[in-house]
């Protein structure tokens, strides 16, 4: 499960990443075929393997407290909030705490597979 904890690891930097991104594009015009496609086609890649990797050890493992219900939903908030972090269709407010729930979650998975 090591490949599940180094794409955990990558994916936490990239919604560091978005984080440091969102209040740059909040009165600019992002450029979508030169900061919003690549940015987001990189991060579904390292999203949907974090998602396939994880319902597989949730479904092999069965872990405390996480279902594979956290997983696609996880999933999905990555992939939104990749668009939101250029695109500023939602509150400040409701997009911290969409990154918070991303990164509690892929926390919990981080820390069991480490213990």
């Amino acid at each position: 499960m090591s490949e599940l904890l180094e794409c955990s690891t990558r994916l936490i930097e990239r919604v560091e990443q978005m984080k440091q991104l969102f209040p740059q594009y909040i009165d600019k015009e992002p450029d979508f075929y030169h900061d919003v496609k690549p940015f987001v086609d990189t991060l579904r890649v390292d999203a949907d393997k974090w998602r396939d990797l994880a319902l597989d050890w949730v479904k092999h493992e069965r872990p405390l407290y996480i279902h594979s219900i956290n997983i696609e939903d996880t999933h999905e908030n990555l992939i939104h909030t990749s668009l939101q972090t250029f695109y500023h269709d939602v509150k400040e407010k409701r997009y911290k705490e969409m990154t918070e729930s991303i990164m509690y979650t892929i926390g919990m998975v981080t820390s069991q597979l480490s213990s």
